[in-house]
């Protein structure tokens, strides 16, 4: 037997409905799961793999950073039967992942061209493009630039071979002897510690200097045998 609870009735029933409806409502919003758009748009950011490349064919890893990133590839035909290796037991995120594949590529003589909607895997013996890391703005790396760098002091025959030490494979440095300048091709993050070091270097100093003086009487050996004994 099922006995009926009394109804509440006149003004003070209605608002206790009215109370225990909002209460109802309220309970199944803060319980209720998040939109499926929500979560799809937050999980990229917090995905993190793992790599596993052990000197695996070039065409294997970008099949598999395409899925990854759903970025467009072209791989150049003479790249066929490169292998590279990429190891990350930890897990490391997207952009991470990114800059390991730009990594690899580089130490072995490979790099990324931005071209429109593709990405080239091309050999490293041009300075054509880099491609930023995902999510970077392009402070980073960016793409390879031709900068005119004029010397004020420092000769550029002399200035050249350090910078050569230090520059990418694919920079190209150029003197230019008339205007006393150089002209470098390089990324923007290379050029800008290149451009620290010729800052250090081109510093005001005491330059050697040739005189030439023609002798009326006297000979010219015995002349340089005294100067260079009175200079010891």
């Amino acid at each position: 037997m099922h006995t009926a609870l009394p109804q509440p009735s006149g003004r003070l029933g209605t608002l206790l409905m009215a109370a225990l409806c909002g209460a109802a409502l309220c309970t199944w919003m803060l319980t209720s799961p998040a939109p499926a758009a929500a979560q799809s748009k937050a999980r990229p950011k917090a995905q993190k793999i793992t790599l596993d490349f052990d000197n695996a064919p070039i065409e294997e890893v970008i099949r598999f950073y395409a899925n990854l990133t759903q970025r467009n590839f072209i791989i150049a035909k003479d790249l066929g039967g490169k292998k590279i290796t990429i190891l990350a037991p930890s897990p490391v995120t997207v952009a991470e992942a990114w800059k390991a594949l730009l990594a690899a590529l580089s130490m072995n003589g490979m790099t990324a061209v931005k071209d429109g909607k593709f990405i080239r895997i091309v050999e490293a013996s041009s300075p054509a493009g880099y491609v930023a890391p995902i999510g970077a703005q392009g402070a980073g790396a960016g793409n390879m630039g031709t900068h005119h760098i004029p010397l004020k002091h420092a000769s550029v025959d002399a200035i050249v071979p350090v910078l050569e030490q230090l520059a990418s494979p694919q920079a190209k440095i150029i003197p230019d002897p008339r205007t006393n300048s150089l002209i470098i091709v390089e990324r923007p993050a290379q050029v800008r510690r290149l451009k620290k070091l010729i800052k250090a270097l081109d510093k005001p100093g005491e330059q050697p200097r040739v005189w030439v003086y023609q002798l009326q009487h006297a000979d010219a050996a015995e002349v340089a045998r005294i100067i260079g004994e009175m200079t010891r």
